[in-house]
C-alpha cells in the first residue's frame, strides 16, 4: 500500500536529520568531509561510522526533546454545529454537564462567539507531557508546526465532558496545566489552559506571552494518524 503523503514527508525530513547528524559528527571530529564520501563507497567501514554517528545524533535529539508522547485518545463528534456559548458556562451545580468555576475574560471575548460546523465521526488527539519547561513556540514546532498543534474548540469541550466533575482521565485534575492550541472566531491562535480545582478553570493567553510551562504539564494536539489531509 502506498504511503500517505504526510508519512513520506516525515520520512524525508527524518532522513535529512540523520545525514546532518552524520556530517556534524565528522566535522566535530576534525575530519575532512571528503572522508565521508570515501567511506560511503566502502560499505563495511561506512556501516560502522554511520551507525556510531546516527546513534550519537539520536541520543542528542532525545536529550533535547521537549515532549514525550504519553498516549492518544478518541474524540467522538456528532454531525452539525457547535455553538460555544451554549456549552461553556460558569456552573457549579451538580446538574452541570461540566462543572466550570472560571472562564477567563479573553476566553469569553474571543471564544464564546464561535460557531464551528463539522462532519460527524471520530477524531483522535495525541497527549504529550513536557520533559522540561518550555514556552509555546518550541512546543508547537516540536509537535510539527501549527497544522498539527491546533485543535478545534469542540474537541476541548469533548475532553471536558469526559471529566466534567473532576473524574480521573487524560486531563490532569491535580492543578497541573492541560494545554491546547486553538484558533478563535477571528482566526487568531491562542493557548488555552484548563486546570481543575473543585471545578474547571479555563485560562487563555496569546501565543508567545513571556513565561514557561512547567515540566510535567500536558499538551494535547491532533494525532498524526489523522493528518492525511
Amino acid at each position: 500500500m502506498a504511503r500517505k503523503r504526510s508519512e513520506w514527508l516525515s520520512a524525508f525530513f527524518k532522513t535529512g536529520e540523520v545525514v546532518k547528524g552524520l556530517v556534524d559528527a565528522f566535522l566535530q571530529a576534525g575530519k575532512d568531509p571528503d572522508e565521508l564520501l570515501d567511506m560511503m563507497r566502502t560499505d563495511s567501514v561506512c556501516r560502522q561510522e554511520a551507525a556510531s554517528a546516527v546513534l550519537a545524533y539520536a541520543k542528542e535529539k532525545k536529550e533535547d526533546a521537549i515532549l514525550h508522547l504519553v498516549s492518544s485518545t478518541a474524540v467522538y463528534l456528532s454531525e452539525g454545529g457547535f455553538i460555544a456559548r451554549d456549552h461553556f458556562k460558569v456552573d457549579m451545580s451538580d446538574e452541570a454537564e461540566v462543572r466550570i468555576n472560571y472562564l477567563g475574560n479573553e476566553f469569553v471575548d474571543n471564544f464564546l462567539p464561535m460557531v464551528e460546523v463539522y462532519q460527524g465521526g471520530e477524531g483522535k488527539l495525541d497527549i504529550h507531557q513536557l520533559s522540561k519547561s518550555s514556552r509555546d513556540i518550541p512546543i508547537i514546532i516540536e509537535l510539527g508546526e501549527e497544522r498539527i498543534a491546533r485543535i478545534p474548540l469542540v474537541c476541548l469541550w469533548e475532553m471536558l465532558k469526559k471529566q466534567g466533575k473532576g473524574e480521573k482521565g487524560e486531563l490532569f485534575t491535580d492543578g497541573s496545566a492541560n494545554i491546547f492550541f486553538i484558533r478563535d472566531a477571528k482566526n487568531t491562535l491562542w493557548t488555552v489552559d484548563m486546570r481543575w480545582g473543585a471545578a474547571w478553570n479555563v485560562y487563555t493567553e496569546p501565543i508567545g506571552v513571556p513565561g514557561e510551562w512547567s515540566k510535567g504539564d500536558r499538551v494535547f494536539s491532533r494525532s498524526l494518524e489523522t493528518m492525511a489531509t
